[in-house]
């Protein structure tokens, strides 16, 4: 089982240890925190967007197709009751391939990403090639 660790900071900020790596994250002032680092939400949410972003990657490179430019921007909102991820719009950016009849190939495999997968069924997230 793979295994992480996490201290605490002071005031609103937590430290996690992974593998080696260090990850750090604060809440914003309003929140009491000191804005010093990214929210743990935002992290999350950022995690799912790498995942993506990776797995379009492996898409790509699998398909001998250009990864120049590759990026992928996200918006997304919170809902209530519990509260939680409620919407992820994002849109891919493949600016220097010719992707034909592979875009809805390069798509799905970014949805394929274990991170996406672990989201509640009821959190709507969306994908879209950027043209």
């Amino acid at each position: 089982m793979a295994r992480l660790s996490v201290s605490y900071g002071g005031g609103k900020r937590f430290m996690a240890e992974v593998r080696g790596h260090r990850i750090e994250c604060d809440q914003r002032e309003k929140g009491g925190g000191q804005d010093s680092a990214p929210e743990p939400f935002d992290l999350f949410v950022a995690s799912h967007a790498m995942c993506m972003m990776l797995f379009a990657q492996i898409f790509l490179e699998r398909n001998e197709l250009s990864t120049e430019g590759l990026s992928l921007d996200v918006e997304y909102e919170m809902a209530d009751h519990p509260r939680r991820l409620g919407k992820v719009h994002g849109i891919l950016h493949v600016p220097n391939a010719e992707l034909g009849k592979r875009a809805k190939g390069v798509v799905r495999s970014a949805l394929a990403c274990p991170v996406h997968h672990s989201i509640r069924e009821d959190t709507e997230i969306t994908l879209e090639l950027a043209r």
